[in-house]
């Protein structure tokens, strides 16, 4: 299991909608005669962190539609331990900020009794050669890893900063496969 504090940091999340057609009508299947609901998950990693006095998750917003009809979320460890499941309309009251590609969540109490809280940053902003330490998903294998990614340039957009960076090293090469049970 990873043990640095870059993993205990980082929460996975997994939002789950029913399936719908065109029209919104869920979609079934027949299981041993009987009908049943499918549904359609999607899943992505934030940091746990403080945000002046509040807690929240930082993560990217890659769930447009899928919180439109959210039937459940559910908050796992990096090992895959579930700290917390939540309605749909309940994870869509902690929304505090999304801007289509960021997305920052009041964090229930619950996940800062279980995780590490890390600090938001000292407000600098990161310049040229900066070590920034950035938690991912293994595209091959679902395992989270930590690297340490280097800024190599940075550049804004509509007054936003951009940062371009280099992978240095991983971190932690032990880390956990997140396959479903």
């Amino acid at each position: 299991m990873p043990n640095s504090k870059s993993s205990k940091l980082t929460v996975r999340i997994t939002l789950i909608a029913p399936l719908t057609d065109d029209q919104g009508n869920p979609q079934t299947v027949q299981i041993d005669g009987q009908v049943a609901n499918q549904y359609v998950a999607g899943e992505g990693l934030g940091t746990l962190s403080r945000l002046g006095s509040d807690l929240v998750v930082i993560t990217h917003d890659h769930w447009t539609l899928l919180t439109l009809n959210l039937a459940k979320v559910q908050f796992h460890t990096v090992a895959n331990e579930l700290l917390l499941e939540i309605s749909g309309d309940a994870f869509r009251e902690l929304i505090m900020y999304r801007d289509g590609g960021t997305m920052v969540l009041a964090a229930p109490s619950e996940l800062g009794v279980r995780l590490v809280v890390g600090e938001l940053g000292n407000g600098r902003v990161p310049a040229k050669n900066d070590v920034a330490l950035i938690a991912f998903r293994q595209p091959q294998t679902g395992e989270i890893a930590v690297a340490a990614m280097q800024v190599e340039n940075l550049s804004s957009y509509e007054n936003k900063p951009v940062y371009r960076l280099t992978n240095l090293t991983m971190l932690d090469s032990r880390a956990t496969s997140l396959s479903k049970p």
